[in-house]
């Protein structure tokens, strides 16, 4: 396994683990900047890791939008 490859597992690993923790914010935005480091450097390759890539980033956007709604319901009303 090859370092691009292994980028690409660290993605979807830490989209996942966001879930995991409450305050999975930074692992949720790594994912993100991770994941699409990953997606511009093999733009011009075709490899089955890049899929992974794209859960990992969109796991990572799913977590930081649950973690917005969940602050928000949970901050004081004015």
């Amino acid at each position: 396994m090859n370092l691009k490859n292994s980028t690409a597992l660290a993605v979807l690993m830490l989209g996942i683990v966001s879930f995991f923790n409450l305050f999975g914010l930074e692992k949720a935005v790594i994912a993100i900047f991770l994941g699409f480091a990953y997606l511009n450097e093999s733009k011009d390759t075709d490899d089955r890791f890049r899929y992974f890539v794209y859960a990992g980033i969109g796991l990572g956007i799913i977590a930081i939008l649950v973690l917005t709604v969940i602050f928000a319901s949970k901050s004081p009303k004015f």
